[in-house]
C-alpha cells in the first residue's frame, strides 16, 4: 500500500486527530478501555462510538485477556494489545526501549508506515495515553536520520485531576519531547520484569 503523503526530504508531521474520535474514561480505572476506543475511532472513523456500553465491554475484554488483575481493577498491556487484534483493528505490539528518543523513533516510524495511532504507558505504568501524530526533523518513511520533536496526545483523564500528576491534558494536546517527559516515565511496574522490559519507555505499537 503506497504511504500517504508520499516519501519525501525535510520536515514532517502526521495528523490524524480527528475530534468526534476523543473519548475520555467514564470511571478512574478505564484509561485502557477508553484508548482502545480512541485508536478504534480513529481506525474507523466510520464506525464512531463513544458510548460508555462499549468502553465497559472493552473493559471486560481487556481484563479478560490481561494477567494480574484478578484482585484489582485496571488491564494490562496485552489486555489493550491483544484486545485491539481480536477485534479487528489490525496487530499491535508492545515495544520498548530504555532510551526515550529511540522509544519515540519506534512509536514514529510504526505511525507513519501503518498510519494508525499509537499509545504510550505514562506515570509510570499507572496510566494510557493515545499518541494521534507527531512532528519530526525529517519523514521516518525515507529517512533513518530524524528525531521525534512532539507529539500529539489524546489523554482519556481529560476533565479529572490526579494528586500526583495533576489535570488530565485536554484532547489533542501538542507535547514538545520535554513536556512529554514529565508524564511518560520509564515503566516502574512489579511484573514488567516477567515481559523483561523493567525500567523501559513503552509504546503500544501500530504493527500492521
Amino acid at each position: 500500500m503506497a504511504l500517504d503523503p508520499a516519501p519525501k526530504a525535510g520536515r514532517f508531521q502526521i495528523d490524524l486527530f480527528q475530534p468526534q474520535a476523543f473519548v475520555a474514561q467514564y470511571t478512574p480505572d478505564w484509561c485502557v478501555p477508553a484508548s482502545m476506543q480512541m485508536m478504534a475511532n480513529l481506525i474507523a472513523p466510520d464506525r464512531i462510538d463513544r458510548t460508555r456500553e462499549t468502553q465497559r465491554k472493552l473493559y471486560v475484554l481487556a481484563r479478560q485477556i490481561s494477567p494480574w488483575t484478578e484482585t484489582g481493577p485496571g488491564a494490562a498491556i496485552v489486555g489493550w494489545t491483544v484486545g485491539l487484534e481480536q477485534l479487528g483493528y489490525g496487530r499491535f505490539q508492545e515495544l520498548a526501549d530504555p532510551s526515550m528518543r529511540e522509544a519515540l523513533r519506534i512509536m514514529a516510524r510504526q505511525v507513519r508506515f501503518t498510519n494508525k495511532p499509537a499509545g504510550l504507558w505514562v506515570w509510570d505504568g499507572d496510566h494510557a495515553w493515545v499518541v494521534s501524530g507527531f512532528k519530526s526533523t525529517g519523514d521516518p518513511a525515507y529517512t533513518d536520520d530524524f528525531e521525534v520533536t512532539a507529539v500529539w496526545v489524546e489523554d482519556p483523564w481529560s476533565g479529572r485531576v490526579s494528586s500526583t500528576w495533576g489535570p488530565g491534558r485536554e484532547p489533542h494536546t501538542l507535547l514538545s519531547t520535554t513536556q512529554l517527559r514529565r508524564a511518560w516515565t520509564p515503566f516502574a511496574s512489579i511484573h514488567r520484569p516477567q515481559y523483561g522490559e523493567d525500567g523501559m519507555f513503552v509504546v503500544i505499537a501500530p504493527i500492521a
